[in-house]
């Protein structure tokens, strides 16, 4: 140690080197701040949270475990529909009430078998204007019904025909999106011939509702006649929207899974690739059958589906291009369902579904929760927390000086009684004491 500050010390000695010194140290520190930076990035996701956990479902009354279901939230309250268990397809509905401590499920519509919608597999479900939408395809044909929540006599109403979309081809494993009540395709396979993917005028387009003939009418929307400027035809691919544009990820293409994300602008009407400049192994992988959410119009979730890694959960930040991986979930999903709830505690539940490490189903009795809270949330949170407790110091200070003036009213009460007591008292003694002096006068004077 001795022998290095002595090297050090004769070096510095020099006003010369005393400078190339400084300069020296100058770089180390700004290195060592960099690098602590660099750290905090790969490593560090400031104060942020986020926890996986199973609810056990409570009550008797469940629905059955099944795949190809859907989940929706409307005003704010999540429903389960449809889908295929092991007795059949059904068209029932659950409302899914988490805050409920003894009955999680209550089933609010029951199948009628003599109707004809029977929750044919792999609908495309939505919620526009009070009504749960059901967009779904057969061989020849295109079917939409609805249920309206806001009815006093329930059930499924149909609200086609099936002449009003001879644009559009009837197609599986398609996706839909909604903007300003137009209804948003893209994509799917056909198996009339010829078998394949749907490449027609009608792989892109709209279903909108005209009040004049009480129909609702396909639209399409022409493509770049350049490949490399739209979304390959695939099939079991998610879409969503977000403000004025749609938002296409993954799928199956012509020859494999894809992991592309796309953007389609409504204004501009394009498609446009987004491209994060990530490696691989920094993106989503490959996938199809998976969930895709928006959050506050500022992320974009992904969860599950068919690959090799899919218990994982990735998250898109929009204004930042970049994808981010977050903790996995404690088991796969894959043609599952799930539900985002917005709020300072963002929450994805996701009930039953198929999983590729246990059996066919995932069981009835199990609900998975991810909970995320963002740095600048979880903030705010602790913020709240702290403002609480001072309004809750405040309120028992309060109630403690309430309390306090309260016992001085009840003392300065008893005081006075007591004060009043007296005085009477000193009265009567007065009275007794002139009676006896005038008793003795009196009788002095006989």
């Amino acid at each position: 140690m001795y022998l290095i500050y002595s090297i050090f010390y004769s070096f510095i000695k020099d006003k010369y080197m005393k400078k190339i010194s400084f300069t020296f140290i100058l770089c180390f520190i700004c290195s060592i701040f960099c690098l602590a930076d660099t750290w905090k990035d790969i490593h560090g996701q400031g104060t942020e949270k986020e926890q996986w956990k199973e609810i056990k479902v409570q009550g008797t009354e469940k629905p059955l475990e099944r795949g190809e279901y859907f989940l929706v939230t409307y005003n704010g309250q999540h429903y389960l529909a449809c889908g295929k268990s092991l007795l059949g397809t059904s068209s029932d509905i659950w409302l899914m009430d988490l805050t409920n401590s003894t009955q999680t499920f209550r089933k609010i519509y029951t199948s009628n078998d003599n109707e004809e919608f029977r929750g044919q597999v792999n609908p495309a479900p939505f919620v526009l204007n009070d009504k749960l939408y059901v967009l779904y395809s057969g061989y020849n044909n295109i079917f939409i019904y609805s249920y309206d929540f806001t009815a006093t006599r329930k059930g499924w109403i149909k609200e086609n025909s099936p002449t009003s979309s001879n644009d559009f081809t009837p197609r599986f494993g398609f996706a839909v999106a909604t903007i300003d009540n137009n209804i948003y395709v893209f994509g799917g396979y056909k198996f009339v011939s010829p078998i394949g993917f749907v490449e027609d005028a009608s792989i892109f387009g709209y279903f909108s509702y005209s009040s004049k003939t009480q129909e609702w009418t396909f639209q399409t929307i022409p493509l770049d006649s350049d490949p490399k400027k739209i979304p390959e035809p695939s099939h079991s691919h998610t879409m969503i929207a977000i403000n004025n544009a749609l938002y296409l990820f993954g799928g199956y293409g012509k020859s494999r899974m894809l992991n592309d994300l796309w953007k389609y602008d409504v204004s501009k009407n394009a498609w446009q690739k987004i491209d994060t400049g990530q490696p691989e192994s920094e993106i989503p992988k490959a996938r199809m059958w998976h969930t895709m959410h928006a959050n506050k119009n500022k992320e974009i979730w992904i969860l599950g589906g068919l690959n090799d890694s899919n218990e994982m959960l990735w998250e898109y930040d929009i204004a930042g291009n970049k994808w981010i991986r977050k903790e996995s979930a404690p088991i796969s999903f894959s043609c599952h369902r799930s539900v985002l709830q917005e709020g300072k505690e963002m929450k994805i539940y996701i009930w039953s579904g198929r999983t590729t490490t246990e059996r066919g189903y995932l069981t009835e009795d199990t609900i998975y929760e991810y909970t995320y809270i963002a740095a600048e949330e979880e903030k705010e949170i602790e913020k709240k927390e702290i403002e609480n407790k001072e309004i809750e110091k405040k309120e028992i200070e309060k109630k403690e000086i309430e309390k306090k003036e309260i016992e001085k009213k009840e003392i300065a009460k008893k005081i006075k009684i007591k004060d009043s007591f007296s005085f009477e008292l000193l009265g009567i003694v007065f009275v007794v004491i002139i009676a006896l002096l005038s008793f003795i006068i009196l009788r002095n004077k006989k």
